[in-house]
């Protein structure tokens, strides 16, 4: 639930990386306050700008103390972009494969330069996009 001024107009949002069982519910909770401090919640679904990424990838360890490995089984022989972010949504580290040929891809986070927390491991390819969440420990 998002708190805007009264009047705001939201732009459809572009979801992808969630369960395709939901894909027809809600997408979009928008609570807004006027001046008299009236609540009005609104809900809007927008199916047509869904993209719903139906395969997956495994991280393991996790958490880790450094190391980990993404199964991109799923993605044999097509295009992908790996990409981590730090909890504060900034770019850490990003790699992107023509070509999908080794299943088993070994990443390091610290050599990455991250430090103990909780990262972001985004997978792009053309049909869509996945993201997960890995635990770094000291």
């Amino acid at each position: 639930v998002v708190s805007v001024p009264a009047g705001f107009n939201p732009q459809p949002p572009v979801v992808a990386g969630f369960n395709p069982q939901h894909a027809t519910e809600e997408v979009l909770r928008v609570e807004t306050r006027s001046n008299t401090d009236a609540l009005r919640v609104e809900t809007r679904s927008y199916p047509e700008t869904l993209r719903v990424e139906t395969r997956s990838y495994s991280v393991n360890p996790n958490p880790t103390t450094d190391r980990f490995r993404l199964d991109l089984s799923d993605y044999a022989g097509e295009a992908v972009i790996i990409s981590i972010f730090s909890d504060l949504g900034q770019l850490i580290w990003e790699n992107p494969i023509p070509v999908v040929e080794d299943l088993q891809v070994q990443i390091s986070l610290r050599e990455a330069g991250a430090a103990a927390g909780i990262y972001t491991v985004r997978v792009r390819s053309a049909s869509g996009v996945v993201a997960k969440r890995v635990v770094l420990v000291e």
